[in-house]
């Protein structure tokens, strides 16, 4: 209630939106189970396509969100939406009815392509956000839904080896992200930058334990350690 009072005015801002993710998500899973999963076989390239004009948007001014230094956010009427979340879906839904019509000839690679294309384009998109993150959820993703669905062991090393490769690759081609993973080894080193939210861990951890302080006894809530190493840093 203070960090939401502090940062937005409104001590229930971040229950409201909770509650309002909540309300909708229920919804939506309610509405889904009264629908024939086979309708929604119609629409996978309708996903992809939205998908991925909602990708190519973030990177508009005025619609797309900037924060950080990464563009992943749409700003519409007056929500903010990311398309990289829609992208999941959009990729499952894909995979799976593709899958479903294609299963008899799936160790071939030529009936592999429209999965490559498909994916490999959601992910360069989500990727030049940047989200590295999501990136390799999308390609796990359609990676083991192609194991499950019956591809070749020689199409699985192929897919693995070069995968295994990028990554390394996609972490040294930014500083920040090598930061990031430094920031384990020392969390320290930047404190109030890529090392906070494990420093945070650690109070939490270090003032109450496995099984925390209590309820409506936290200290953090009122962003009690970010405070003290303001203090601290200014001293």
């Amino acid at each position: 209630m203070y960090s939401a009072n502090y940062h937005f005015g409104k001590p229930t801002f971040f229950l409201s939106k909770q509650l309002l993710g909540v309300v909708l998500g229920l919804a939506l899973m309610i509405g889904f189970s009264f629908v024939d999963y086979h309708i929604l076989k119609r629409f996978k390239w309708w996903a992809v396509i939205v998908t991925a004009v909602l990708l190519v948007l973030v990177f508009i001014p005025g619609i797309g969100v900037e924060s950080y230094g990464a563009r992943r956010w749409l700003n519409l009427f007056g929500f903010s939406i990311q398309p990289s979340e829609i992208a999941k879906f959009a990729i499952v839904l894909f995979c799976a009815s593709y899958l479903s019509d294609h299963y008899q000839d799936i160790k071939g690679f030529k009936a592999l392509l429209p999965i490559c294309l498909v994916t490999g384009g959601l992910c360069l998109l989500v990727i030049l956000e940047p989200s590295m993150s999501v990136t390799m959820c999308l390609f796990l993703t359609t990676f083991f839904m192609l194991v499950i669905g019956g591809i070749s062991k020689k199409h699985t090393i192929a897919f693995s080896i070069p995968a295994s490769l990028a990554v390394p690759a996609l972490i040294i081609a930014e500083p920040y992200r090598l930061k990031r993973l430094f920031a384990f080894i020392n969390p320290w080193a930047s404190p109030q930058g890529e090392g906070f939210q494990l420093i945070q861990s650690l109070y939490s951890l270090g003032s109450g334990g496995w099984f925390g302080v209590g309820l409506f006894s936290s200290r953090q809530s009122i962003s009690f350690f970010h405070s003290l190493n303001q203090i601290s840093f200014s001293l």
